[in-house]
């Protein structure tokens, strides 16, 4: 201890009580003498102090003092402590879980430093998404200093909203809540019972063994966690294990399962209880939600992974529409066990047990147009918008602007038209207003696909009465390619082009054939390639006929009577080349295919 502080504990008389603390930043010293109340007196008259900048230091000497105020061993610290620019953000009325379709909903936002937070006035911004769409931010309405009204737009019936808040705070930016994870709204305005059981009545569950009952609540168990309730959620009756007691050790499991429930024609079900339970952990004893839609197969959709000791009643929600969902038949089912050999618990209570089904029901202006369709850059768009339950006329608005510098607009009559610049998603808001005049708006999003371009652009060489195939390949486009031989040049050659692209058959001449592809996507936009096919007359060296590719004694002599009687050539002047040396029929190409046929000569070359 240094010696300043040794003179404040000497002429304070803090001697004899354990600890004394030494504020050296301040010059304060805190501590007891024989009790525990100049102590704290001491911390109280240091009360808070005023932090001028970002960076708070403080050195404690802490010493342990005999009943004589001497010391023995001290230690002194320094610790720095950066102070927070906060600004916190808290919700008088909390916010929005469900919503009314089709209207604006508002919740207030309050905010306020800590630390050295000072928020900016005037900053404070909503952040939404609807269904997923990216965020737009728009201007909370402050009310009072640092008191804001947020206003959730217009949503159709189950769409659901995302959204966050932010305020500046003025030295350091943006502060953002709930960011993370941001607040959801769903729009919804009829919420039907599907089915209720207050256990009141018996309605018909069954008991697979054990000590399931409807009864009263008497309050006893809890050897181990808490006792069963002794009073309902509501009413007199509730569902439970052992009413009077605890669940036992060993045992198997053990079920009450509901009545069957009509789910037919509801959506969104959701299950919903109140609660009451004590199970110790799951590698111990087990209870279980499992749910049915024809009594045999189980899925389990709640289980206990820790130890649970509810000392009130809890209520409980699930969404088990995956399942329930317009199903004829549903079953629940609560089971008790497996336990183990050692302590036993109040187990399962339950109260006001209900299936529930949220839909939506809505007559007002709704944009019935649910997507818009994808599209391929340079071609020509044009693609209508619809409502229904108008009043009079609609007029259309693109809400924020998104289509500017897309190539694309919006008019009034609900037209999206113009020639997409772009390639990668366009996202934009399209409201509408009647003659109510009654708003509402829809987001929507589509894709604008690189141009369509043929890849192909030479093709093989071919034989005449060979079968020739080739398949033709294209980038970029919308949706699948469609091909054509766009003037008909490949009429009459024995070739085709397929809608696919293969160009396919058995050439019926030789020589070059030119034509011109087309490939076409699903909305509109094509390209063109020139493309032209050589083909060879030669099947066969030696087969002077042209009729079977194969050299026999009447092509010799079709042969002998061109050269030497002038006949009329081969239709395929290079198969009687039969060297394939020079492109005419001479008396050595003679001599090689009499060698050939009449004493196993030498093969002529290919074609």
């Amino acid at each position: 201890m240094n010696s300043r502080a040794e003179t404040r504990v000497d002429e304070l008389g803090l001697g004899g009580f354990p600890t004394t603390f030494f504020d050296a930043g301040y010059g304060e010293v805190v501590g007891g003498a024989t009790d525990t109340s100049t102590y704290t007196t001491q911390i109280i008259a240091a009360g808070l102090r005023s932090v001028p900048t970002d960076i708070l230091e403080l050195t404690v000497s802490m010493d342990w003092l005999d009943g004589q105020g001497s010391s023995d061993d001290d230690i002194e610290i320094t610790v720095t402590i950066a102070v927070a620019h906060g600004i916190s953000f808290t919700y008088p009325d909390d916010v929005p879980e469900i919503i009314n379709p089709e209207e604006e909903t508002s919740f207030g936002v309050n905010v306020a430093g800590y630390g050295l937070g000072t928020p900016v006035s005037g900053t404070g911004l909503l952040h939404y998404s609807i269904d997923g769409s990216p965020y737009i931010s728009v201007d909370m309405v402050e009310s009072s200093t640092n008191e804001y009204i947020a206003t959730l737009p217009p949503i159709s019936c189950n769409e659901t909203m995302d959204y966050y808040l932010s305020v500046d705070e003025q030295s350091v930016g943006t502060i953002y809540d709930h960011d993370l994870e941001p607040f959801r709204s769903v729009s919804l305005n009829v919420f039907d019972t599907v089915f209720f059981d207050g256990f009141e009545s018996d309605l018909g569950w069954t008991i697979s063994g054990g000590d399931w009952e409807r009864g009263f609540p008497t309050g006893s168990g809890g050897e181990h966690g808490n006792p069963d309730p002794s009073n309902a959620y509501s009413g007199s009756y509730i569902l439970g294990y052992n009413l009077s007691g605890d669940y036992t050790s060993n045992m198997p499991e053990y079920h009450v399962t509901s009545p069957a429930i009509d789910c037919s024609g509801m959506d969104n079900i959701e299950l919903a209880f109140w609660r009451w339970l004590g199970v110790q952990g799951p590698e111990f004893d087990h209870a279980y939600i499992r749910i049915s839609t024809d009594g045999s197969t189980w899925h389990t959709i709640w289980e206990n992974y820790y130890g649970i000791e509810d000392n009130s009643w809890i209520e409980q929600v699930f969404d088990i529409s995956s399942y329930a969902d317009n199903q004829p038949t549903v079953y629940i089912r609560f089971t008790m066990g497996t336990t183990n050999v050692g302590w036993n618990w109040c187990g399962w209570n339950i109260d006001d047990f209900t299936l529930k089904s949220t839909n939506c029901v809505y007559n007002g202006l709704t944009i019935s147009t649910e997507a818009l369709s994808d599209w391929t850059i340079g071609h020509p768009y044009s693609q209508s918008l619809d409502c229904i339950n108008q009043n009079g006329n609609e007029v259309w608005t693109d809400r924020y602007e998104d289509l500017v510098g897309t190539g694309l607009s919006l008019s009034t009559d609900g037209i999206v038209s113009g020639t997409p610049l772009y390639t990668g998603d366009i996202d934009f808001v399209a409201l509408v207003t009647d003659d109510t005049p009654d708003t509402t708006d829809r987001y929507f999003t589509f894709t604008i696909n690189p141009a369509i371009d043929i890849t192909t652009t030479t093709l093989d060489d071919g034989t005449e009465g060979v079968s020739y195939f080739v398949q033709l390949e294209s980038t970029g486009g919308t949706g699948l390619t469609t091909w054509s031989d766009l003037n008909g040049d490949l009429s009459g050659t024995g070739l085709t082009i397929s809608e696919f692209g293969l160009l396919s058959g058995i050439p019926t001449t030789d020589g070059t054939i030119s034509f011109t592809a087309e490939a076409t996507d699903d909305v509109g936009a094509s390209d063109q390639q020139s493309l032209s096919i050589i083909l060879s007359c030669c099947r066969t060296r030696g087969d002077a006929l042209h009729d079977n590719q194969l050299i026999l004694v009447n092509d010799l002599v079709y042969l002998v009577n061109y050269v030497f009687k002038s006949g009329p050539p081969p239709s395929c002047v290079e198969e009687g080349d039969a060297l394939a040396d020079n492109g005419l029929i001479l008396v050595n190409d003679l001599v090689f295919l009499v060698n050939y046929v009449f004493k196993s000569g030498a093969v002529p070359p290919p074609c």
